[in-house]
């Protein structure tokens, strides 16, 4: 009897690695750095560099693998346009940051040129297409919008 009992603890003990290491096998694993390419595998050695790259990717692996783990390697990602998940997603996907990792929605715009308009200093910047921003960042400084003419403005003091 001790020695049926004994086979069937290795036989379940055997059957619960190969379960384990099966279902192990069907999470996908990609890493993302800002230091990425978005036509690289996703691999630590060669990462995708953007959210929306691995989230393309594992849309292509859905029926591969039950689920993923998405690291992502410390840094800024710019995100360009809203990013939607849905249910045609990769079901069970965890996002994993190492560090100080950021997602934003803003870019940077740099090369003003400095121009004198009705006697009025100011600087200039031709924005090509990439209007309708809300805030100005001057590194981690907001400023205030510019306006012209600088008066009929009521503002309120803290």
């Amino acid at each position: 009897m001790k020695k049926i009992i004994s086979v069937l603890s290795i036989v379940l003990l055997m059957l619960s690695v190969f379960v384990f290491s099966v279902s192990a096998d069907a999470v996908k694993e990609l890493y993302v750095s800002p230091s990425g390419s978005d036509s690289a595998p996703g691999t630590k050695q060669q990462p995708l560099k953007t959210l929306v790259a691995a989230k393309e990717l594992l849309m292509s692996l859905k029926d591969e693998y039950d689920g993923a783990v998405v690291y992502f390697a410390e840094g800024i990602y710019t995100l360009e346009d809203t990013l939607f998940f849905t249910s045609g997603d990769m079901p069970d996907v965890t996002f994993q940051g190492s560090g100080d990792v950021r997602f934003s929605g803003a870019y940077e715009i740099s090369g003003f040129t400095e121009e004198t308009v009705n006697g009025i200093r100011m600087f200039t910047k031709q924005l090509n297409g990439k209007t309708g921003f809300k805030s100005l960042f001057n590194g981690e400084k907001q400023l205030i919008q510019p306006r012209y003419p600088e008066t009929g403005y009521f503002t309120v003091k803290a």
